[in-house]
């Protein structure tokens, strides 16, 4: 009995410390910026034993990488609930890494939310509770980080819901009698025949005495094609605007470049900061409860540096080429309309028109814009920009081209390297 109860007392000092040194190994390895655990999905864990050495350390997996930097990308558009985008990116062909025990499969929404909100994607990784910054390469922006991070909170708060919008027109018409919102509605025949038509709600719910009938939408959606090709900006404006939108960005190009200095500078006060935050507790000094609540505070102070940055620098080569597609689409509305999506058409409609109103043909009654677009069109405001063109003329006074259509119907955002080409539906 005695020698059972001294093997024992030695074994189970044996597992201590052994779990002791293992804790340790990986505690140091941290501070190396090496993750100690299996890397997310798009990385690898990469090892090299010849020759005696112990060389352990993450890299990028290229069959992966991409899917996971626009899985990030997409789902900060808004656009995408998280099934959706997992149905997106099983539809990309991406699937988890199979394992000894299980079998590449694709990405199940629950495990989506996860990872985005996995810190490793922007290069840190958090061990035995303390945020470290990684040796490995981010896959994704800070600023898109935190703007995925809003919009999971947002729809945590709001209850996540995949709204289907049976027809693109939804949401803009208006009864043209009463004012009310139109409805639609989609029937089907004894005869296997499909209906489509709006109704006015003031008459289908008996919330007053409109005697609007129903509205068909092949009706409508001709009358709105044709109203678009009535609504474009004419050369002479387009080419004016271009000069007095440049001329007001070079100006405020100087405000912009100290904006870039001064958050370049609390972006390096933050960083100086976080590293010795993180000595600190591993000197003893910090707790570390004070040291996550410290990680998250100074973590989202340097997303929102990065952000007021990346938005104020000015990329001129971006600006003119975004500004001449942007007046070149306001051109050509008509031919731009006709050819697009439904969702574009949608997107079109809800950033022009504060309503559209309709009558029984179909016919547009009136159609409010929006601004700037009810700007644009305000016979005052052409007669001011006219008149400016006079002492302030557009650095191009001969620009122009023959071509119909210089833009791709996408939307009025300008692309850059971090956006899908996915339209916004906001």
């Amino acid at each position: 009995m005695l020698l059972h109860g001294i093997m024992s007392s030695i074994a189970e000092f044996y597992s201590q410390n052994l779990s002791s040194e293992i804790i340790k190994g990986t505690s140091k390895k941290a501070q190396r910026g090496t993750y100690p655990g299996m890397a997310p999905v798009g990385y690898l864990n990469r090892q090299d034993l010849s020759g005696g050495n112990q060389l352990r350390w993450i890299e990028i997996d290229p069959e992966r990488a991409g899917h996971m930097t626009s899985a990030f990308e997409s789902y900060a558009t808004g656009d995408y609930s998280l099934r959706q985008l997992a149905e997106a990116l099983e539809a990309r062909g991406l699937k988890a890494r199979s394992t000894p025990k299980r079998l590449a499969k694709p990405i199940e929404a629950k495990h989506l939310q996860r990872m985005l909100r996995n810190r490793f994607y922007i290069g840190e990784f958090t061990w035995g509770g303390a945020l470290y910054q990684g040796s490995h390469e981010p896959l994704v922006s800070e600023e898109i980080f935190a703007k995925v991070q809003s919009m999971l909170e947002s729809k945590a708060l709001a209850g996540e819901r995949t709204r289907k919008h049976e027809h693109y027109l939804k949401g803009t018409l208006a009864c043209g009698r009463c004012g009310q919102r139109m409805i639609y509605s989609k029937n089907t025949g004894r005869h296997g025949g499909v209906y489509e038509y709006f109704a006015c709600l003031g008459r289908h719910s008996k919330l007053n005495a409109c005697d609007l009938p129903y509205v068909w939408i092949s009706e409508i959606e001709d009358h709105i094609e044709r109203y678009y090709r009535t609504i474009k900006l004419d050369v002479d404006i387009t080419t004016t605007l271009y000069g007095h939108l440049m001329k007001a960005a070079k100006r405020r190009t100087e405000k912009a470049r100290q904006m870039v200095d001064d958050q370049r500078r609390r972006i390096l006060a933050l960083e100086t900061e976080r590293r010795s935050l993180l000595k600190a507790h591993l000197a003893g000094a910090v707790p570390i409860d004070l040291l996550q609540e410290e990680q998250n505070r100074i973590s989202t102070e340097l997303a929102n540096a990065g952000a007021l940055m990346a938005n104020a620098e000015v990329h001129w080569e971006y600006l003119e080429k975004n500004l001449d597609r942007a007046l070149a689409f306001a051109s050509n509305l008509g031919d731009a309309y006709a050819m697009a999506s439904p969702q574009v058409r949608r997107n079109l409609n809800q950033s022009m028109f504060e309503e559209i109103a309709i009558e029984v043909d179909g016919s547009i009654v009136h159609a409010p814009m929006q601004q700037p677009f009810a700007a644009f069109h305000d016979e005052g405001f052409r007669g001011w920009i006219m008149d400016g063109a006079k002492t302030n003329p557009s650095p191009l006074p001969d620009r122009g081209s023959n071509e119909a259509l210089l833009v791709e119907v996408r939307g009025f955002e300008p692309l850059t390297p971090c956006m899908p080409c996915k339209c916004s539906a906001s």
